[in-house]
């Protein structure tokens, strides 16, 4: 091969060597691109390397010692009052380890005899594992559900790649708003139980399936009825509205179907989301990044399955905070460290040892 063919031989390779240290190392800041995100982003690191974040489920009725102590009346010096506010406070709650739970008998969690009640803790068991059971199925790489305390429940997730509007983030914690409503689902127009349901229909009779699907670049969910749920939206389309045209439209005046969990309403249907044959497809986000559907679909899988107050206890989620990884702060950079004095030993070893010969190994190993 002549020197010409050589040098353009070599000027190639740099190129295309430049070109996938870019791809696999380099962050999007250093071109100016948003939605850039180089391969070594694309991992899923888990707690250990990557941090990530964690919350609380406390049953209503339970507070965290945090809460119960911000919470405690100042006692003033010879002040009656103060002192009788106090004693009351103290004695509404019952402490269980770092939790606080309240005394009043209409709560059902201490009875007369000031024990926690069987009734609660059989409930709490059983939300429990419905809990956990949602989270398995988004088979996150590394997650871990612990139970604090007896009658709190920690629920620790992976942090994971995210672009430029922190939608991981959010998706994240819609996972973990979503996951702690046990309600039953209804569907309901105009904000009143239709007619069907009130024959004695329950959602698990209308609504046959839930997934998510994608099409052209957008993700939705798709909700498959069954035949008496075909007949129920022949019945109510015409008076269904269209669906409004951007997501901060007014829609207090439109009449959509809707379906609620636990009383809150979830999914709103409009007629033009009716399909011909017994399919729904609602828009739930302008991307084909799926995670947040994904969590809406097992909540309304599970949903179907909930008999109207099968679940005695109400949860509520706590903010959700960071976590640092396991083994410590810095251990990416000292990762990428080691790797860069890897990279750094192959490159000028053969030059040492092989002189100007080396440099056909250093293009070789890199």
């Amino acid at each position: 091969m002549g020197k010409k063919k050589s040098v353009i031989l070599m000027v190639l390779l740099t190129i295309v060597i430049i070109a996938l240290c870019a791809v696999t190392l380099f962050p999007p800041v250093s071109f100016g691109v948003k939605d850039w995100n180089p391969v070594t982003l694309q991992f899923d690191l888990g707690a250990d390397l990557g941090g990530g974040y964690y919350a609380y489920y406390y049953p209503e009725g339970v507070i965290s010692e945090t809460e119960y102590k911000d919470n405690l009346p100042d006692v003033e010096a010879n002040n009656a009052e103060s002192q009788a506010e106090y004693d009351d406070y103290v004695a509404s709650y019952l402490q269980h380890g770092g939790l606080y739970l309240e005394t009043d008998p209409d709560k059902g969690l201490v009875g007369d005899d000031g024990k926690i009640t069987d009734s609660f803790v059989e409930s709490f068991n059983k939300a429990a594992e419905e809990i956990t059971a949602r989270f398995n199925k988004k088979k996150y790489s590394d997650y871990r559900i612990s139970i604090v305390d007896d009658f709190a429940i920690r629920v620790e997730l992976p942090a994971a790649e995210y672009d430029a509007n922190n939608t991981m983030v959010d998706n994240v914690s819609a996972a973990f708003s979503m996951f702690g409503n046990l309600g039953a689902m209804e569907l309901q127009k105009g904000g009143e139980t239709i007619n069907e349901m009130k024959k004695g229909a329950v959602a698990a009779e209308l609504i046959d399936s839930v997934s998510v699907d994608t099409k052209y670049k957008t993700a939705y969910l798709s909700i498959t009825f069954t035949s008496a749920g075909e007949d129920m939206l022949d019945g109510v389309k015409e008076e269904l509205s269209p669906a409004p045209t951007s997501a901060s439209a007014d829609t207090s005046s439109l009449t959509s179907l809707d379906i609620t969990i636990g009383g809150q309403k979830f999914i709103s249907i409009y007629s033009d989301q009716i399909m011909d044959n017994n399919e729904v497809r609602v828009l739930l986000t302008e991307t084909v990044y799926t995670d947040y559907l994904e969590s809406v679909e097992i909540l309304m899988e599970s949903a179907l399955e909930i008999e109207e107050d099968e679940y005695d206890v109400t949860f509520s989620a706590s903010a959700l905070r960071n976590c640092e990884p396991v083994y410590g702060e810095n251990v990416l950079t000292l990762l990428y460290i080691a790797l860069g004095v890897i990279l750094l030993a192959l490159l000028v070893i053969p030059v040492v040892m092989m002189g100007k010969f080396g440099g056909v190994s250093v293009y070789t190993n890199l």
